[in-house]
């Protein structure tokens, strides 16, 4: 059952953490697992000076992949990873959307996308893939698996293992998951959206991870179904989103490390 295509967005910068998410996501068992539909590593074209081998090549020293959707050979491989690169240099904004697009197209039944500065839980795909079949519904459209919210924390100590999201709450797409066809709405508004207007009117190409709100607004949501607790952590330096955190690192607290695993849930709880 190969039903979840994972895309990762990822930026040439200084220092980079590519490498080290695709080794945590190894570590975790990613590309033996049975959910695993395909990863795609989605650049956004911005390139740092001074290298000559171009990214993300320089983190793939040790992985086999192709080219944009060119197909794997039919034979069972451990690697189903693909490159896809852009001419015209991407927004975070603009490549989110095209991570996403990209996701839709394989036909998996989900798009997990990741930033690429992340660790995860133990058997992390399988885990991701076991939590939507226990919490998914006709009704919610957006899975956050990652978050500082205080009440993640509040909810998991309590073992639940979701609640719902406010949507005017939710910032930070480190990772979650969305259905093919919301996925392609949601990128297409992406596209037809390209700078996020701040409460203060300044003007931003990446903050995609606000303007969902938005989005989420036209189409009637209220609220995302969040997972307890967080199923990734944040391992870059800093978050652009000053506002937020004061530039500070962004650490998820309710990560239970990455010996933890979800399994399938004993109750239907669902929390507010």
């Amino acid at each position: 059952m190969r039903d979840v295509a994972v895309v990762v967005i990822t930026v040439d910068r200084e220092p980079s953490y590519l490498a080290a998410t695709l080794a945590n996501l190894a570590r975790a068992g990613l590309w033996q697992s049975p959910r695993l539909h395909s990863l795609h590593l989605v650049d956004s074209g911005r390139v740092n000076p001074g290298y000559d081998v171009p990214w993300p090549d320089r983190a793939l020293l040790d992985h086999a992949y192709v080219v944009g959707d060119a197909p794997w050979d039919p034979a069972p491989t451990a690697c189903r990873l693909h490159v896809h690169r852009t001419d015209a240099p991407r927004s975070a904004k603009q490549n989110c959307a095209a991570a996403l697009a990209i996701g839709a197209r394989t036909g998996a039944a989900w798009v997990l996308q990741l930033e690429d500065d992340l660790d995860v839980c133990g058997d992390f795909l399988g885990s991701v893939a076991r939590w939507l079949d226990d919490h998914a519904a006709d009704d919610r459209h957006v899975y956050p698996l990652s978050g500082d919210n205080a009440q993640i924390a509040a909810v998991a100590a309590r073992g639940a293992h979701s609640w719902e999201y406010p949507v005017a709450s939710f910032w930070g797409f480190q990772c979650f998951a969305m259905r093919p066809q919301m996925a392609l709405d949601f990128s297409q508004w992406l596209q037809d959206h390209p700078l996020y207007r701040h409460a203060d009117g300044r003007l931003d190409e990446n903050a995609h991870d606000l303007e969902i709100q938005r989005w989420a607004e036209a189409r009637g949501i209220t609220h995302f179904r969040g997972a307890c607790p967080s199923f990734v952590q944040h391992i870059g330096l800093t978050t652009s989103i000053a506002q937020a955190t004061g530039g500070a690192k962004v650490q998820f607290q309710s990560w239970p490390g990455p010996d933890w695993s979800y399994q399938q849930q004993q109750t239907g709880e669902v929390t507010q």
